[in-house]
């Protein structure tokens, strides 16, 4: 139903004016994601309306316009991720066609579509999230798979996604690529559970819905979001629940083995964190929590 802005001092939300203001007569009126680039311009990234940024003095959102009849436009429709490189240049990841590299301050794109097979495109599928370690890499998760592009020889690196538990491989349905602090990128799925790749070995390890190894419950197989914090440990939206893992030790905490009021929370949908020790979550219902991690 639109974007709204909280308030951190007064602990308000204001709806945000524009094509994103809160209205539920638009269908899919929802937005994917929000990134603030290195010049502090924040671009928005909805279902309904694709690109758009935000203007703080307004108030308001305004829709980065498509242009059928230019190649060098964006025309990419619903977005479900907006990454920004070292070049800042931006990824805008999308639902249903391909990734396009934005140069916003050129007025560039640069599409890339989907092409498994010859490596020069990802996998196919909707793109949920970029991330990068280092300048030359970026790491993709789609739904066909996991995919890694090497900017020096642009081109893609594609591991098709494998389904069932019993392997090793990248799984279907990436929601995210997270990187830790040990430089390793975990996978989550939406029906497959956890996966970490390793980019000096190349290997990946998966983690379902059994640990058996430590006799832990991990959580159920749907991996929605994950939020990496300082202290080596992440926190992970597991069928809508939250989990945290500790990566140096491989210990889960979750509402199966601790008895905490946040692990038991449900229907969450997001969280980000502040420069402190807060994270914010947010719930399908409508709320918002505050949660400090390091005094629980």
């Amino acid at each position: 139903l639109g974007m709204g802005k909280y308030h951190i001092p007064t602990r308000t939300i204001v709806p945000v004016a524009g094509v994103l203001q809160p209205d539920s007569s638009v269908f899919y009126n929802a937005v994917y994601a929000i990134m603030r680039d290195s010049k502090n311009k924040i671009w928005v990234g909805s279902h309904y309306y694709g690109l758009g940024w935000y203007h703080p003095g307004q108030n308001r959102v305004q829709v980065y316009d498509s242009e059928p009849s230019n190649a060098l436009s964006y025309n990419g429709g619903a977005i479900g991720t907006i990454f920004e490189d070292r070049q800042q240049n931006l990824w805008i990841g999308t639902l249903t066609n391909g990734i396009y590299l934005f140069k916003p301050y050129q007025k560039a794109v640069i599409f890339h579509p989907a092409d498994y097979q010859n490596n020069k495109g990802y996998n196919n599928g909707p793109i949920r999230k970029i991330t990068a370690i280092g300048k030359d890499r970026l790491y993709l998760g789609a739904d066909g798979g996991f995919s890694i592009y090497h900017k020096p020889t642009k081109t893609y690196q594609n591991f098709r996604g494998v389904r069932g538990f019993l392997t090793n491989g990248p799984p279907e349905g990436i929601n995210f690529t997270e990187p830790d602090y040990a430089g390793n990128i975990w996978l989550g799925s939406n029906r497959l559970g956890l996966c970490r790749y390793n980019p000096l070995t190349g290997s990946f390890t998966r983690y379902g819905s059994w640990d058996s190894a430590q006799q832990r419950k991990v959580g159920n197989v749907q991996f929605y979001r994950a939020l990496a914090l300082p202290d080596s440990s992440f926190f992970f939206i597991c069928y809508n629940r939250l989990v945290k893992l500790h990566t140096p030790s491989l210990t889960f905490y979750n509402h199966f083995v601790s008895g905490h009021p946040v692990y038991k929370l449900v229907g969450l949908s997001g969280f980000c964190a502040d420069t402190g020790h807060t994270i914010y979550i947010s719930q399908t219902e409508g709320r918002l929590y505050r949660f400090n991690y390091k005094t629980n």
